[in-house]
């Protein structure tokens, strides 16, 4: 019996380690932020035993507050589940319950909203490393969310500079990265294999570049200097719009109505947007963006959070120049990051245009078109790629000794590319 139960222990550890956790969310929740409280721009990145502090907030349509509870898993630098158990990396409760909620006021569209601030004084976290927040229902355990989250330690040092592709084909599309990683800070004699190196571009985790060898070992620093390797595309600036009114048309909006639709049995705002176009075949042209992200605002308002409405915002993209049977997404923070046939366009052969019709909060946007290539988004047919392009990119460093169950994240910097243009 006693070895029964070791091989079960052995095989939930092995399944454990294999299983890698992905974001997710039910169909009825909506705008799911996380970010720093100081900025809603910032990533949802804090110090371990910092000041830092984690909001999160969503909104449920529905008319009656639920139950809900958050807990945390830890990951290792590929998002696989850690071999640790829950009170190895969090002190305090296990689970809490989000305890701030309000109803919607005012709206066309019922909706709860929901917030927490974390860490707080029911727990903290133990250890750094990469973190799956989880959003249930008490009353069936339903996860209802997923989201990824960083806890980093400031231990060593990452000098980063970034530039024009090195290769004739490549200058004017992609920005190459160079970076050294000091780590006298750690004791360790094989820094080879017990760092690891991964570099975001966007705050995108689809975007990345991993499993990346030093080029050259000094005796308390590693030196990445590629020509081709750390190499990203460029891409273009997002493409924007703004509903924080709806009384006056503000930037890239072409006309807002009211209509009832059979879903919600009601009378709302669509705001159709004007009509985008291909970018590959265009020059650079350079253009203030959030890098994908998005705000939540309403005009006087003094709590957006539960004033702003929900509104269909329709896209309309030309298809001169594309296949019309092609399958093209609306991408960005919008669409959390992720590949949906929620925001997967329809090509309607009256209009001659691709289009779809997406139920958003009032703010404003960023968002771009992307398609599948090779399986891997890409944005080269609709947008196309410039070095010029402002982006940001942000370097993690793991390191993982030979006597630890876990990786730590020891490291993290951000760089942007807004001197190449």
């Amino acid at each position: 019996m006693n070895f029964v139960l070791y091989l079960l222990l052995l095989l939930n550890v092995f399944f454990a380690k294999c299983e890698v956790i992905k974001e997710y969310k039910e169909k009825n929740i909506k705008t799911v932020l996380i970010h720093n409280v100081e900025n809603e721009l910032l990533d949802p990145i804090i110090r371990l035993n910092s000041n830092d502090v984690l909001k999160l907030s969503f909104d449920e349509i529905a008319y009656d507050v639920k139950n809900y509870t958050y807990s945390f898993i830890h990951c290792d630098s590929d998002w696989n589940k850690s071999d640790l158990l829950p009170s190895d990396y969090i002190e305090g409760f296990i689970e809490n319950y989000i305890e701030n909620f309000s109803y919607s006021f005012n709206t066309n569209i019922n909706y709860v909203h929901y917030e927490c601030l974390f860490p707080n004084e029911n727990f903290k976290f133990l250890l750094s490393g990469n973190y799956i927040l989880i959003v249930q229902n008490e009353s069936d355990r339903k996860i209802i969310l997923k989201r990824k989250i960083i806890v980093y330690e400031n231990i060593v040092e990452v000098k980063a500079n970034i530039k024009r592709a090195t290769f004739a084909n490549e200058i004017e599309s992609k920005q190459e990265i160079d970076f050294e990683v000091f780590f006298s800070n750690i004791n360790t004699t094989n820094p080879m294999d017990e760092i690891k190196v991964v570099i975001q571009q966007n705050d995108d985790w689809s975007n990345l570049k991993t499993n990346i060898k030093p080029t050259f070992i000094r005796q308390n620093s590693l030196e990445y200097n590629y020509d081709k390797e750390i190499n990203f595309s460029g891409g273009n600036e997002y493409r924007d719009f703004n509903t924080s009114s709806l009384r006056f048309f503000s930037k890239n909006i072409d006309t807002i109505y009211t209509k009832k639709t059979k879903s919600f049995n009601n009378f709302f705002h669509v705001v159709e947007l004007k009509k985008d176009v291909k970018k590959s075949n265009k020059s650079y042209f350079e253009n203030y963006d959030l890098n994908g992200k998005l705000i939540v605002r309403k005009d006087n308002s003094y709590s957006p959070e539960n004033e702003a409405e929900y509104v269909i915002v329709k896209f309309n993209l030309s298809s001169s120049g594309l296949n019309i049977n092609e399958d093209i997404y609306i991408y960005g923070d919008l669409s959390d990051w992720r590949i949906s046939s929620d925001f997967l366009l329809d090509y309607n052969h009256k209009t001659k245009n691709f289009e779809k019709e997406v139920l958003l909060k009032q703010g404003y946007y960023n968002y771009k078109y992307v398609t599948l290539k090779k399986n891997k988004i890409s944005s080269d047919l609709i947008e196309g790629n410039h070095y010029e392009t402002n982006n940001e990119y942000t370097i993690y460093v793991y390191y993982k000794s030979p006597w630890e169950r876990h990786e730590r994240l020891v490291g993290i910097e951000k760089i942007t590319s807004n001197s190449l243009n």
